[in-house]
């Protein structure tokens, strides 16, 4: 189920997402970096925090001499970002002066850094010293280790788990493990809602023999839908454009199950052109919810319009990425961060959105990203 290797662990996991063609320790700087940068964040969000570090230079120095308004510019929206410059910094100074500008090279150093702890120490001896010394397990691998009764009882913390796996885990079995489980549980084992039905280990596994439940005939339809869709695409493209895709908007909306937000994408990504600006649901969400529309907007196409109107064609490359990030991670669609977001007081939602957690759940979710 992992064979073509496609889920996002597999193209923005920390050791792809950091720079090979570094110094050694500047590359197993930007692992242990990225692996910080990862708890409580997707990997999408991860990759393109590192990405900014690395264009803004990615090393103990540079990271030292940055400040925290910049760095904190830099890896938003991470989750606990403003948290993660702290430990970033604090890191970094520790490294520089105890580790001559490197990484420990054991687990129990590694865990000694602020805001590392034993899932990236794990992970992080694995991918910068290519040492296997135990298993990294993060959400993925503790929910997936349960669900299939890998540990002799439930496990409340990914820690305990970890020492369950690697009781009776053969070792040559450690260095994939991590891997395998991670992509695995992004596309199939999900949190909630897992694809049982379409699972090669359903007639295995505890929970996929008694999980009947299978998508809705009106959710196989729409599948099946885009199945038909990129059958049809690519034949149009075999036949008709030698192989490629449509340079134009136009054209490309004319394909089966293409719309003006790929269209512009597409333009964007595949041709480097920057003819329009790609409106998903979290930048007509966000649009609106800023007041970057005259009046509310019911369809994306229309508060792309509005916003083609005023902004500037130079932000239209980057508007789409941006907002997609904020709203996966900050401005969420239901419930969003407004105590943490740094437009509360300009934003109209967020002047009137006094609702914050409480200290008690804000401790929480500090001592649970400590703990990963």
């Amino acid at each position: 189920m992992r064979k073509s290797r496609n889920a996002a662990v597999d193209s923005m996991g920390c050791d792809v997402i950091s720079d090979t063609l570094a110094s050694p320790e500047v590359y197993r700087y930007q692992v242990l970096l990225s692996l910080m940068l990862s708890s409580q964040t997707k990997d999408q969000i991860t990759s393109a925090a590192m990405k900014k570090l690395r264009e803004h230079g990615c090393s103990i120095d540079n990271i030292l001499e940055t400040s925290d308004q910049v760095l904190g510019e830099l890896i938003y929206p991470v989750g606990f970002w403003k948290k993660k410059i702290e430990y970033i910094k604090r890191t970094s100074k520790i490294l520089q002066e105890e580790y001559n500008g490197d990484i420990p090279d054991t687990v129990e150093k590694l865990c000694k850094l602020p805001g590392v702890g034993p899932k990236m120490a794990y992970l992080a001896m694995k991918c910068a010293w290519n040492q296997i010394v135990g298993i990294g397990v993060d959400t993925h691998v503790h929910r997936i280790s349960n669900r299939l009764r890998w540990v002799k009882k439930p496990t409340k913390q990914p820690e305990d788990t970890r020492k369950e796996l690697q009781d009776w885990l053969p070792r040559e079995y450690w260095r994939d493990i991590n891997h395998l489980l991670v992509g695995f549980g992004q596309q199939t084992c999900l949190p909630v809602g897992p694809r049982c039905y379409e699972c090669l280990n359903k007639e295995i596994c505890p929970v996929g023999k008694t999980n009947k439940k299978i998508p809705s005939p009106k959710k196989i339809k729409k599948e099946e839908k885009k199945i038909e869709y990129i059958k049809r695409t690519s034949k149009i493209l075999q036949e008709e454009y030698n192989g490629d895709i449509p340079d134009t908007v136009e054209k490309l909306c004319k394909l089966p199950g293409v719309g003006p937000k790929m269209a512009y994408l597409a333009m964007k990504c595949a041709w480097n052109q920057i003819v329009g600006i790609g409106v998903d649901t979290h930048v007509h969400r966000i649009s609106n919810r800023l007041r970057w529309v005259k009046k509310p907007t019911k369809q994306p196409e229309d508060t792309r319009k509005e916003l083609q109107d005023w902004l500037p064609r130079e932000y239209w490359r980057d508007i789409n990425h941006l907002l997609v990030g904020f709203g996966q991670q900050t401005c969420l669609p239901v419930g969003p961060r407004c105590y943490e977001c740094l437009n509360k007081e300009i934003c109209p939602v967020g002047k009137t959105n006094k609702k914050i957690p409480s200290p008690k759940k804000i401790k929480k979710e500090e001592v649970k990203e400590e703990m990963e």
